[in-house]
């Protein structure tokens, strides 16, 4: 069946090889070699990105799906052996009912708190979730071996190399063919303001993907711009930030 998928002449329903590496014959002989179940302290560590995951920015979720997409699942270990538990229809994607009901019984989680993280991750509002998205939602960006990736990404973003990210040089961050009305949206989740002479320095860009100080005070010493606030997706209008960002994904997926 498998096989007869892959063959498809149907890009756009085709399935791509993480679908397939989820196929169950695969996944289950991958699993049978993966040893020990996680540790405490790591399925902890996924839980908190979980339970985060609703409260987290544009910039944050759009940064998170990049890094998943360039992570192979034998670099996640625990998250694959989370994913597989949840897997319980044994495709390359969870079904939402199905990850809400593993949500609450593998972390002993409310109905409320799982279906906020639910309908956080579902980000193609189809009901499924696939493994990158999964592995994006897990990943905690703020941990210390992401530090010189967001820096890299930082740097690389800058190109007048003047210690700020304009607009522009956000767009570079996001996803190939972002739309300018998702750009001007993130830049203001994140500045609190998109007027000409706004910017994004370092301390701003990290304080997206940290909940302490320990990077940000390493980094840039350019003053925040005075009456620049911080204000969450939240404030900004998230469901009409995630409906463009939805969008996005959608156009990038038929591509």
């Amino acid at each position: 069946e498998a096989c007869k998928e892959m063959m498809r002449l149907d890009r756009q329903g085709r399935p791509n090889a993480a679908d397939i590496l989820w196929q169950r014959f695969l996944y289950q002989a991958s699993s049978a070699r993966m040893g020990a179940a996680p540790d405490a302290a790591a399925i902890k560590e996924i839980l908190g990105c979980l339970v985060k995951l609703p409260e987290r920015g544009l910039l944050y979720m759009s940064v998170s799906l990049e890094v998943a997409r360039r992570w192979p699942a034998n670099q996640n270990p625990v998250v694959k052996s989370i994913f597989t538990e949840l897997n319980m229809g044994g495709g390359g994607r969870l079904e939402k009912p199905h990850f809400l009901q593993g949500l609450k019984k593998r972390f002993d989680l409310s109905e409320a708190r799982s279906q906020r993280i639910g309908d956080a991750i579902d980000l193609g509002r189809d009901g499924c979730i696939d493994w990158t998205t999964f592995v994006a939602a897990c990943t905690d960006l703020g941990a210390i071996e992401f530090e010189d990736y967001l820096r890299d990404l930082f740097k690389h973003a800058d190109s007048d190399g003047d210690g700020r990210l304009s607009q522009k040089d956000l767009r570079t961050i996001l996803p190939r063919g972002s739309e300018e009305g998702l750009v001007k949206h993130i830049f203001q989740d994140v500045v609190g303001r998109a007027e000409e002479g706004a910017y994004i320095d370092w301390n701003m860009f990290i304080r997206q993907f940290t909940d302490s100080a320990a990077i940000a005070k390493k980094g840039n010493s350019l003053p925040t711009p005075a009456g620049g606030s911080l204000r969450s997706a939240a404030e900004e209008g998230r469901s009409g930030f995630l409906d463009m960002a939805i969008d996005q994904v959608d156009k990038a997926r038929c591509r």
